[in-house]
């Protein structure tokens, strides 16, 4: 399932895109469910870096939620933190911490 249009991306190299879209947030995360899901049904497993800071907030909201939630099989998701903080879990500035904390994406803790 590709959720963007011809309209929504200009591809370049076959990659890399431009997403024009009145909510870019659900767009990119529909793309990520749909992306994951097909590495697991294909391979069994999905592996996913995630960007650290507050930039990336409103995405894992989106993906914590509703039928995207649903729809990836979580257990089979690995995440990759390319930007973590050097704190315990527990401080505010942890990426892993407030993930796990505030969004609960259904990623049990071996997945993290």
């Amino acid at each position: 399932m590709n959720p963007l249009n011809d309209d929504e991306v200009l591809k370049i190299a076959g990659v890399l895109g431009v997403v024009v879209a009145a909510d870019p947030v659900a767009v990119a995360a529909d793309r990520i469910v749909a992306l994951l899901d097909g590495a697991v049904r294909a391979r069994g497993v999905a592996r996913l870096a995630l960007s650290g800071g507050r930039t990336p907030l409103p995405l894992f909201k989106a993906l914590a939620v509703g039928p995207r939630r649903e729809r990836v099989q979580w257990n089979r998701v690995e995440l990759f933190w390319i930007d973590e903080r050097a704190v315990p879990p527990q401080h505010p500035d942890s990426n892993f911490g407030g993930a796990q904390r505030d969004y609960r994406i259904g990623v049990p803790r071996r997945g993290f």
